[in-house]
């Protein structure tokens, strides 16, 4: 984590050199490839693989363009009988479902029954060994992952759908992903990371599941700079702790670490104690516990992680309440393990332009996991964008307007590229339509992506171009730029930001608003 921390630092240029000149099997490589792709940039050469993390692909054939690489034969460990059972079989079936939906070469597949036990795993292990399988994905349970963890060097890889109840790393070759307390609060910390928020304060219940959230977001958000104003411990029916808030009204943001209904008494407290128009993340217990519409909108406003399958859909899965219709593993909170199981898979078949996973630690892949703005609706933040926003006004006007009125749009559209790439943007796509909502611009600013929304307006007494980004067109371009990130997974990492060029006059003068609202203020 010190390695991608001094990356980090980098700009794109120093760092495309440096890893371009890295020699082959030099072990810094793979970190620098990884900081390329989060920013957007190609890979020099294709990342080493095979030496560092453990394990021989040269059985498989050759990758396809994206990246598609599957075993010969994969071998499956979950529960499918025991106390754990019931749990396992939406993470079987979306693993079917992706498996299914794949028309290009698909490995052998086998499933071998764990039982939910330790012992039951590590048998289940050995018989997938024995049966030739030359990749593992699962188990499923925390004991069963520990068992499998616990034997030290594996002779085939594993994947695992869970993390150890002592946190020991993989084997050697071996990766994790999971939907543990511990991935909420890491996904937490580098969400609020990425939006520059470096003074937290934390709230949150005292519970196993409060515990281990909380003490992973600390460890992350600590280890990457960022500084926890203080932590405040609540029951699930919390009390009054409006004094112990209002001692920390310096803090930025305020990670919630609790479930819904706890976060439904806390909402109003947080509002009168100032911390109304900061950012608030929760976890994915956001949504435990609640149900009812009018009560939960007074969770409008904090943000969570959720899956991006119920949320906006995924490429090649049907809609989540269409296979719900018909499969009851898919429904109510099934729906979620359903999203793992087919990104279980994928990550066994895919490995993009990156090696595995080398710890137990977060990964988001496309069904499984995306932020929202809201438990139900999206609340903006009190006052106008250019209260919280830098102008710059362009140097020049539009010169000359087409008299069509798409053509003036085009004109201006134009106008705002060139004054933002005088400015050192660079383009990544325009005009890219997205359910409900086009974004006019999508743009490199160093590190960060950048969503640009052009509007133009002749007459400029009712705001100009600015006014007419209101709140319902603001919620669009947050969901337009969803979607881009949905497909195009290599630029979500990056810290993004949602700038507007407003044009107002005859002829136009163009106004560059920066930062010009946040997706946690929609």
């Amino acid at each position: 984590r010190a390695i991608v921390r001094l990356l980090a630092a980098l700009d794109d240029a120093t760092l495309k050199g440096r890893t371009a000149a890295l020699p082959a099997g030099d072990p810094l490589y793979n970190f620098a490839g990884r900081a390329l792709i989060s920013r957007g940039l190609a890979l020099p050469r294709a990342f080493d693989r095979d030496a560092q993390w453990g394990f021989d692909t040269s059985k498989r054939p050759p990758a396809e363009r994206d990246g598609y690489r599957p075993p010969v034969k994969l071998g499956v460990l979950l529960p499918l009988s025991g106390s754990l059972a019931t749990a396992s079989a939406p993470v079987r079936d979306g693993l079917l479902a992706g498996y299914y939906a794949e028309t290009r070469r698909r490995p052998e597949l086998r499933f071998f029954d764990t039982a939910g036990t330790a012992a039951g795993a590590n048998a289940a292990y050995d018989k997938a060994v024995s049966a030739g399988v030359d990749y593992v994905v699962g188990p499923l349970g925390r004991d069963e992952v520990s068992a499998v963890f616990a034997r030290g060097q594996l002779p085939v890889p594993v994947l695992a759908l869970n993390r150890p109840t002592d946190n020991k790393a993989p084997p050697s070759g071996s990766a994790g992903f999971s939907l543990a307390p511990e991935d909420d609060g890491i996904m937490a910390a580098e969400y609020l990371l990425s939006r520059e928020r470096r003074n937290v304060l934390i709230v949150g219940t005292s519970d196993d599941n409060g515990k281990r959230t909380i003490k992973a977001f600390r460890d992350r958000f600590t280890e990457r700079g960022g500084s926890v104003a203080g932590s405040i411990s609540v029951a699930e029916v919390p009390g009054d702790i409006g004094a112990q808030l209002r001692n920390y009204g310096a803090a930025d943001a305020v990670f919630l670490a609790v479930r819904g209904n706890t976060a439904r008494a806390l909402a109003p407290q947080l509002a009168l104690s100032g911390f109304a128009g900061k950012s608030r993340v929760g976890t994915s217990q956001l949504v435990a516990g609640t149900g009812k519409v009018e009560d939960d909108l007074a969770l409008d406003g904090i943000i969570y992680p959720s899956e991006t399958w119920t949320a906006l859909g995924v490429s090649g899965l049907p809609a989540s309440t269409q296979v719900a219709s018909t499969l009851p593993s898919a429904r109510g909170p099934g729906a979620r393990l359903f999203a793992f199981g087919y990104d279980a898979g994928r990550s066994a078949h895919i490995w993009k332009n990156s090696p595995p996973v080398p710890t137990a630690a977060c990964v988001a892949p496309p069904a499984r996991c995306i932020w929202m703005a809201s438990a139900t609706c999206c609340a903006p933040r009190p006052g106008p964008p250019s209260t919280v926003a830098a102008r710059c006004r362009s140097p020049t006007a539009v010169d000359a307007m087409p008299a069509a009125r798409q053509q003036r749009g085009a004109a201006v559209e134009a106008a705002a590229r060139a004054l933002l790439e005088q400015a050192g943007l660079r383009l990544v796509v325009g005009n890219a339509n997205y359910r409900g909502g086009e974004l006019d611009l999508v743009m490199r600013d160093g590190q960060a992506l950048v969503f640009v929304e052009v509007r133009y307006r002749r007459d400029n007494r009712f705001g100009g171009g600015a006014a007419s980004v209101d709140a319902r067109k603001r919620r669009k371009l947050v969901l337009a730029a969803q979607l881009f990130l949905a497909h195009h997974p290599a630029l979500a990492t990056l810290p993004c930001r949602f700038d507007v060029v407003e044009a107002s006059g005859e002829p136009p003068v163009l106004n560059w608003i920066r930062d010009a609202f946040r997706a946690d203020d929609c």
